[in-house]
């Protein structure tokens, strides 16, 4: 799955989803989170959010780890 940004519309949704959910991602069609969103304090998706999170709630601070193989 390729990354999407405003200017690289990688997904697979009809619209660019890094713009509409304001934030670049590794979208598929359209998302199930969003680390790289910005912090709104609305229950609308568009920032911050985890899909299964207790709710569409934003998140105020997130921390991405990677481990090698």
């Amino acid at each position: 799955m390729a990354f999407t940004t405003r200017d690289r519309d990688n997904d697979e949704a009809p619209n660019n989803c890094a713009f509409y959910w304001r934030g670049a991602w590794w979208y598929r069609g359209c998302f199930d989170s969003n680390l790289n969103g910005n912090y709104f304090i609305l229950t609308d998706g568009r920032g911050v959010v985890w899909l299964y999170y207790p709710s569409t709630y934003h998140m105020k601070e997130t921390t991405m780890k990677l481990k090698c193989g």
